[in-house]
């Protein structure tokens, strides 16, 4: 029995299957194809309007002094007095007393080339007597004035005197002023770097005293790659930027807020190592304390003003594929690809301009993926208008 079963079993399947192909046939019915449902992809965009941006070019710099003196002697003399003020740090004004010197030698030529002086304009007033007798005498004698030599008119003694009596003159000019330089005085209104002296100790002209920095000015050196001068002047050359006294930003990792500075010269040379030139800008009163005191020698990070980039988008970093186009969403949830120019960074965000002019609004997918195609449907999941 299970020998028929066996042998029935498939017979009876193949006959069923037949008879089943047979009906559909003859009753024409078409054979439906589903297409498989696919999702659609949800993306994050931000909405962006065409604006004029301004992007900042940003460089560094240490801060140096404008001006420096070195406080050096004009003479020999020991160190008889020194101003409390002259120590590292202090802060000094124009023409204020820094240094004393022993003045008595100073004081002792002075008063022997005085008494000189008035020993010679006796003997040239006697002199003069003696050559205005000789003069007399021969006019007496009946001979013509003009045929006396100049030795019997005694000329020769005259001049000699009136010359020893300048030079004698010019040695009390002399010795008046080593007598002022025995008094060390600042050159400017500063503040005091270093001091080399102590009380009574004997000074050389060739020695350094001290040096003192001016309080009024200091300067950065800011180095600009050719890149960023093209972003800084635009169309006009980096001299005449000069003219305009450029204003920037400094900054410290260590203080809040911020100091200004103004561009005022550029360095005529290009560093040959790296292409730079070096924008110089001057500080006002960089010790006083706004917000913040500067110290020669700090460092300090510079932000200058570019100049404005018309009709552009500042997108996010990642918004941008292949440093040449975006992926936007039009109206109907579609992707297309928008060709743009990239202008400038600014901190986390790129500065773009469409190469074809937008008329409004832009959709702009911020995390595009290598998956995109043009033409694909998607579904903004937010939009903003800020990135």
């Amino acid at each position: 029995m299970k020998i028929i079963i066996q042998i029935l079993l498939p017979i009876i399947l193949l006959l069923s299957a037949f008879l089943g192909a047979k009906a559909l046939i003859k009753n024409n019915l078409p054979i439906q194809n589903q297409k498989p449902h696919l999702p659609v992809l949800k993306i994050n965009t931000v909405t962006l309007s065409p604006l004029d941006h301004q992007p900042s070019v940003h460089s560094f710099g240490t801060i140096t002094t404008r001006d420096e003196a070195r406080i050096m002697p004009e003479l020999t003399a020991r160190v008889i007095w020194i101003d409390d003020n002259f120590r590292v740090g202090e802060q000094v004004r124009k023409d204020q007393l820094l240094i004393a010197l022993e003045p008595s030698n100073f004081e002792a030529a002075l008063e022997e080339q005085k008494a000189n002086l008035s020993d010679l304009k006796r003997q040239l007033a006697e002199e003069k007597v003696r050559a205005n007798r000789a003069k007399a005498d021969w006019i007496s004698s009946g001979r013509k004035l003009e045929d006396a030599s100049e030795l019997r008119l005694r000329l020769p003694q005259l001049t000699a005197l009136t010359a020893r009596l300048r030079s004698t003159e010019a040695a009390i000019s002399t010795a008046s002023l080593n007598l002022q330089r025995t008094k060390i005085l600042a050159p400017f209104a500063g503040r005091v770097l270093t001091r080399n002296v102590t009380l009574g100790e004997i000074a050389l002209p060739q020695d350094t005293l001290g040096t003192l920095a001016s309080v009024d000015l200091a300067e950065i050196r800011l180095p600009l790659s050719p890149e960023q001068i093209a972003r800084v002047t635009g169309d006009i050359s980096p001299e005449s930027l000069v003219q305009k006294s450029l204003p920037i930003r400094l900054t410290t990792p260590d203080n809040d807020g911020f100091r200004t500075a103004a561009i005022v010269r550029i360095d005529p040379t290009t560093d040959a190592r790296n292409q730079v030139r070096y924008f110089i800008a001057e500080i006002s009163h960089p010790f006083e304390q706004t917000p913040f005191s500067l110290s020669i020698g700090m460092f300090v990070n510079a932000e200058i003003n570019g100049k404005i980039l018309p009709k552009s988008l500042r997108i996010p970093e990642s918004a941008l594929v292949d440093d040449a186009y975006l992926w936007v969403v039009d109206e109907q949830n579609l992707l297309r690809k928008l060709e743009v120019v990239r202008l400038a960074s600014q901190q986390d965000d790129l500065i773009v301009q469409a190469k074809s002019p937008l008329t409004g609004p832009a959709t702009i997918v911020t995390r595009p993926l290598t998956t995109f195609r043009p033409s694909m449907t998607v579904s903004p999941s937010s939009k903003s208008n800020q990135p």
